[in-house]
């Protein structure tokens, strides 16, 4: 209580600022609430989705509780390859080279983020054109009021390039302790 009360407070504060008036508890501030409520909400809504489909260097998509993609932003076309409207749809495994969907790995993933509510991973994944890049991933579930996985947010970062930087400075240390 003390801290909604202290957030009350503040959204007092914020509104007298921003229209130099006071407010009456009671009544002016139910009313401003009732109806900015639905257009606050929509217009915060609207931001959050605007954020996420314009971060280019993340792949941020959103899958339903088998796995199967719901969304895609600019990054993840960047990324991985794919327009929205072929992609949306599919099952995630697709970003997965043969061994590792052979081995099970999405849905250990999957089954990982279920159970410990995200899972985390680096590993080689599959663009459309078939050609590879080292991904980082961290898979997390998404809850409904009653605690029951309703869907996964995924978020994957193209990391080929540090991973090239490692492999060749795991060579050329290789490389230096044969010599020695």
């Amino acid at each position: 209580v003390y801290w909604l009360g202290k957030f009350f407070l503040s959204y007092c504060n914020l509104y007298r600022y921003k229209t130099g008036r006071l407010l009456d508890e009671n009544t002016e501030m139910k009313s401003h609430t009732a109806k900015n409520y639905d257009s606050d909400l929509r217009r915060s809504e609207e931001r959050y989705h605007k954020m996420v489909e314009e971060v280019e260097d993340y792949a941020i998509l959103m899958l339903d509780a088998e796995g199967y993609i719901l969304n895609w932003n600019r990054g993840a076309e960047k990324i991985k390859g794919y327009r929205e409207e072929e992609i949306v749809g599919k099952h995630f495994s697709i970003f997965y080279t043969p061994t590792d969907q052979a081995a099970k790995l999405p849905q250990t993933l999957m089954q990982e983020a279920r159970d410990n509510g995200k899972a985390i991973h680096e590993g080689w994944r599959v663009r459309k054109n078939g050609t590879a890049f080292w991904g980082s991933i961290v898979i997390t579930a998404l809850h409904d009021e009653d605690s029951k996985v309703v869907g996964f947010s995924k978020v994957t970062r193209n990391l080929t390039e540090r991973k090239m930087w490692e492999d060749t400075l795991k060579e050329y240390t290789r490389l230096l302790e044969k010599q020695n």
